[in-house]
Parts: C-alpha cells; structure tokens; sequence
C-alpha cells in the first residue's frame, strides 16, 4: 500500500471485515469486501452501504454566494430552493470540465458542493482565484463523513435509524438537516447508483455509529468496485473517463445540466465548438468485460475508444461507455478486447432503469 495516503473515520471498520484496500485519489479506500458482484447486486435488491467519505465538501456562503455560483457553476441556482440539491459542472474557459458536483441549498445564502475526491483541492482553489464579492468558502473534508446507503430497502433502514418522518418524504435530490448547526448533518436522497438511497454527511467523530447499525439492519457493506459497476449500469459519468479538462458537455451529451439563458465561465467557448464525438453507451453479446482504452470499430473503421466498461451482473453481459466519432449513427459495433473483436451494439442509456423517488 502507497504511504501518505488519507484515511476516513471508518478505516478500522473497514479491516474488521477482511476488506481488499486500494489507494483511490490520494486515500486509502475499500474496493470489496465479499465480492464486486456480490455487493452490485445486493444493492440492486437489497441494500447496500458505501464509505464514500473521501469525496470533498466545500462550502460556500455569504451575500455574494448566489452571484458567484451562477458565475462558476453551469446549472442555475437562483431557482434552486433550500433544502434541495442540483447536479452541475464546474467548466474552465475552453468550456472542458474541472469537474462535475453536487450543489446543496442549505439556506439562502449558505451552500454546500460535494465534489470529486481527486478534485477537491483543485476545485477549491479554483473558487479562491475566482471569489468575487461577499463570499466565504471553506474546504470542510476532513470535517465531514459521508456514508451512502443505497437499494430499496435503504428508505426502512435509515427510517429506523434516526426515526425522522421527514426523511420518507424525501424526494431525490431533496435533504434534510437533522442538527441545525454551523456544520449540520445532512441526510440526502442522492446517490450514485440509480437506486433509491440516501447519503448522510456526518460532522462528527464517531461515524461508526451509522455505518454498524446499518449493517446490523440488513446493508451490506459494498467498496468502489460495486460503486463503479452501479455507476456503470445507471450511465453516470465519472471525471477522467467520461468526463476530463479536454471534453465537454457537448460531447458527452450533458447539456442539459447546462444553463445556456445565464452568464458563466465556459459558455462563450461552447456557443462557439462544433464537438466532433459524443458519448455513447454499449453492451457486449458476450461476457468479455470491455476496458477503458479499448478501440470501437464499425467493420473495419475505428469509430473510437471505451471510457467505462465493466460486467453487468443484471445483464449477465459486458457493458460499457464512449467516446466515436459524431457523424456515426449506426448500432452494430465491435470492440477489441484482448486482441479480440467482440460484437457489440449501442443502446440508449441506462442500462438499469433508474428507480430513484421523484416529486410529484
């Protein structure tokens, strides 16, 4: 294992289960603890439970907040009400991703961006370099824990932890805050799945507490190789593979986190870039699982190269996302994998169909 390495709160929970640790964006974080497959699938029937506390918190508050994130951010959020969240990009001035995020409304003039692990710093000393105005902004990581709990059995589960009526009328993307405090928990209907499931930001020392007691009520504990496989089959993104600095949301098909009525840092580059790929989703007739790098051929024509790709214990089948050449429309494909052509065909995402609560 690399040294220096960053740890979470739950490291020493996670060495009690005989867990398989990797380093992940500069922490030491669990790949499985009883098998990838295993773990997809009790979420996808069950209920499963992820240490993501690695990933970054950053708040922003103050009478400038709205004004600058709607400078930085490329989704609105005037309109965004307290207590509701909304997925958006941070975007340089070529229009290419800094990084994709999470924006929490805590109250008027008070947020919170959950952001990639590998981009905290990065993204925080972007805010610094572009802050304008009343604006404060606090990188609350290391303060904070974050556990998901994901599958449909996730809504019984936290319901009986902390026996709150408000957290059943959650709708996605929708939070509530348990402790009204200068650092609040925070139960989310959010995840990175595309099952119903919650997230919980823990301001505290003990977070043990939430991750044992879930598992005592029936979630099992899952690692980032079952997160990246639900991510897959849900067609999520994920920073440096579908989404890098050198693409944008034009060519990963995103636009419609895109909030092209406002003003922004990138929007001039993207009224002005003709994309000439776009991001694409694919399964494989067979088992072989494609691989990141893998080239993407019509006949005998190189259309392109995989971002994401994984074995669907749904589809019992190779699955995968990226990035071919924009004038292609047709299905049929092959992969090379090991050497190998593999028949494959692209298919309208998700893979899974999405089972998360909307409002009505």
């Amino acid at each position: 294992m690399e040294t220096g390495l960053k740890r979470t709160r739950l490291f020493e929970n996670h060495l009690k289960l005989n867990v398989k640790m990797v380093p992940f964006a500069g922490w030491e974080m669990p790949l499985f603890y009883r098998g990838i497959l295993e773990e997809t699938l009790a979420v996808r029937e069950k209920a499963g439970i992820f240490d993501v506390s690695h990933m970054g918190e950053i708040m922003v508050e103050g009478d400038s907040a709205v004004d600058f994130l709607e400078r930085v951010l490329s989704n609105t959020v005037h309109t965004l009400k307290p207590f509701k969240a909304r997925y958006s990009f941070l975007l340089d001035e070529n229009g290419g991703f800094i990084d994709d995020l999470i924006v929490y409304r805590l109250s008027e003039k008070k947020f919170i961006l959950c952001v990639n692990a590998i981009n905290t710093e990065k993204d925080f000393n972007w805010l610094i370099d572009h802050r304008k105005g009343d604006v404060k902004i606090a990188n609350l990581t290391l303060l904070y824990s974050l556990i998901s709990l994901q599958g449909k059995d996730a809504e019984k589960i936290i319901q009986i932890m902390f026996n709150k009526p408000e957290i059943l009328g959650l709708t996605f993307y929708s939070f509530f805050i348990l402790e009204d405090k200068e650092f609040p928990t925070i139960i989310s209907r959010t995840g990175y799945t595309g099952e119903d499931g919650f997230e919980v930001f823990y301001p505290r020392e003990n977070p043990e507490s939430i991750w044992e007691r879930a598992i005592e009520l029936g979630a099992v504990p899952c690692g980032l190789g079952a997160r990246d496989t639900l991510r897959i089959e849900a067609c999520y993104p994920l920073y440096g593979h579908e989404i890098t600095e050198k693409n944008t949301p034009l060519e990963a098909e995103l636009t419609r986190f895109v909030d092209m009525k406002k003003d922004f840092i990138g929007k001039d580059a993207l009224l002005k870039r003709k994309p000439s790929e776009k991001l694409v989703a694919f399964k494989l007739k067979t088992r072989n699982v494609p691989r990141e790098e893998n080239p993407i051929f019509y006949d005998k024509e190189l259309a392109g190269k995989v971002t994401s790709g994984t074995f669907s214990p749904v589809l019992k089948c190779g699955i995968g996302m990226g990035y071919i050449k924009r004038e292609f429309n047709e299905k049929d494909i092959f992969l090379e994998v090991r050497e190998k052509k593999v028949e494959g065909e692209i298919v309208n995402p998700p893979f899974v169909p999405y089972k998360v609560k909307r409002g009505g």
